[in-house]
């Protein structure tokens, strides 16, 4: 029983400071602020414009902004490692690291 009272209360303090700093965090985006203006008051706003229409645009910008894809990048740099293999002898047997001893030692 008392272990399960401290894991509640633990669980309970956790889940109050992650909210609080959530809510916080959506208020200046309401608001159109960063947390450095918000804390120094004397900065001026980015968007001091508060109107429900601004505050949307804000959301949708930060919330739906899509992120690029890199698949076709990381296809078309697979493609290039392999060619510059072929171009250099590379796909033999040995990897390089052990090619590179053996010319050391």
């Amino acid at each position: 029983f008392p272990g399960q009272f401290i894991l509640i209360l633990y669980t309970f303090i956790v889940v109050w400071s992650v909210g609080a700093l959530a809510a916080f965090h959506i208020l200046l985006l309401c608001q159109g602020k960063t947390t450095r203006e918000y804390i120094k008051s004397s900065a001026p706003s980015s968007a001091d414009n508060t109107e429900p229409q601004a505050r949307c645009e804000r959301t949708r910008q930060i919330c739906c902004a899509k992120t690029p894809s890199y698949i076709g990048i990381l296809r078309q740099c697979d493609a290039d490692v392999r060619t510059y293999m072929k171009r250099n002898d590379m796909g033999g047997t040995q990897p390089v690291a052990e090619e590179e001893d053996e010319e050391t030692g």
